[in-house]
């Protein structure tokens, strides 16, 4: 197990031990709500009482997950293209791929800048009208239909999340099995 992961699960376990405090002693989701869409964005009290407060946690959580929610019922309204296939014929050996539909795309490239360790990158492309229908601050989370995920992120002034492939497997042979869904996240 890499340290990352080791040290995101004991602070995990730091936080769950935590003793449970009064939704009384907290902002509410409401104020979370405003924060998270940046019309008022937390103090420095707040942020550390995120750190401390399980009651806290929970209720940024509540509103992080109905604007999650929201952003979810939205695209489906207006009949967002959300899923995708790879629409090529078989190329083993392949150091590029490409999902493409009407309201993102996801391009899969290896770089061989360093051949002893050869990088997948990742570039998720939303349309404008996609990247507009987000709230302020928003991230988007590419998971393919098996449900790996690809890349998560806010995508900057030019629509793109970028990143690199994570996993053990080769991207490209993965898209052969399976298609890719853009969410909110």
């Amino acid at each position: 197990m890499n340290t990352d992961k080791q040290n995101l699960l004991l602070i995990a376990a730091a936080l769950d031990a935590q003793p449970w405090d009064s939704f009384a002693a907290v902002p509410d989701v409401d104020r979370y709500a405003r924060a998270l869409s940046g019309e008022a964005p937390l103090s420095d009290a707040e942020k550390r009482q995120l750190w401390r407060s399980p009651a806290a946690r929970t209720n940024f959580l509540e509103a992080r997950q109905e604007r999650i929610d929201a952003t979810a019922a939205h695209w489906a309204a207006s009949r967002f293209t959300t899923e995708g296939w790879r629409q090529a014929a078989d190329s083993s050996g392949a150091t590029t791929a490409m999902v493409q539909v009407t309201d993102f795309t996801l391009t899969v490239q290896r770089d061989i800048s360093d051949p002893d360790e050869p990088d997948w990158i990742l570039v998720l492309t939303l349309s404008e009208r996609m990247r507009t229908s987000l709230p302020a601050g928003s991230r988007v989370r590419a998971v393919d239909t098996g449900g790996v995920t690809w890349l998560e992120g806010e995508p900057d002034v030019t629509r793109i999340v970028s990143g690199l492939w994570s996993h053990d497997s080769n991207p490209v042979e993965r898209l052969k099995t399976f298609g890719i869904r853009i969410e909110p996240a």
